[in-house]
């Protein structure tokens, strides 16, 4: 009985070590090659794990998606984290989302359009993105005494969105170097329109 914790640990930990490798490969094909070239085989071949070893741990590829689209969002909030405020805090986002686990994450959303089933497992992903957003939302609010945290919202989502799109035209070489100034005009358009909440009346 003694064995037993041990065993089971020594079993947990190349469980973990397996999912991670396999996670890890898949975040490379996708930044590779596209969610569409991202196939089970390719990952497999990648990864140096073996199909079964795969399926025992993702039976389909698209829970193997939906795994790395968690990975992903558990990596890039970390990242968030440590981030600095103002400016270089936006400047860091933005290297957050064009980083490869910000581009795996853009390329499962853009593989849901074209997978019913990848959409569907999706949806809680969607919700738990926004639901991050939300309390970045109410955090900027609470920090900049603004009532109106729905507006706040709606900024942070914008600006999110904005991210992403100079990601995917910058992936697709349509790019003349904008990335840069856009951010920083993102961040002063941030500032106006908080200071302008401030002053919002507030509804009696």
């Amino acid at each position: 009985m003694t064995e037993t914790k041990p065993v089971r640990r020594k079993q947990e930990d190349r469980s973990a070590e397996t999912q991670a490798r396999l996670l890890e490969a898949t975040i490379d094909v996708l930044n590779r090659a596209g969610y569409a070239a991202a196939t089970t085989t390719v990952v497999i071949e990648t990864s140096g794990v073996t199909r079964g070893g795969m399926l025992h741990h993702y039976p389909s590829k698209v829970d193997l998606m939906i795994a790395t689209a968690e990975h992903c969002l558990v990596k890039m909030r970390e990242a968030r984290r440590g981030r600095p405020a103002g400016a270089a805090g936006q400047a860091a986002l933005l290297e957050i989302e064009r980083s490869r686990y910000g581009v795996a994450l853009t390329e499962l959303m853009m593989g849901s359009r074209s997978d019913p089933e990848l959409a569907t497992r999706f949806r809680p992903v969607a919700r738990a993105i926004l639901a991050s957003q939300s309390r970045a939302a109410g955090y900027i609010a609470e920090q900049a005494g603004i009532d109106d945290v729905r507006e706040v919202e709606v900024m942070v989502w914008m600006n999110m969105a904005a991210i992403r799109g100079m990601t995917l035209m910058q992936l697709a070489g349509v790019d003349d170097g904008f990335a840069e100034r856009a951010t920083e005009i993102m961040v002063e358009n941030r500032a106006a329109f908080l200071a302008r909440l401030r002053k919002a009346p507030r509804e009696t």
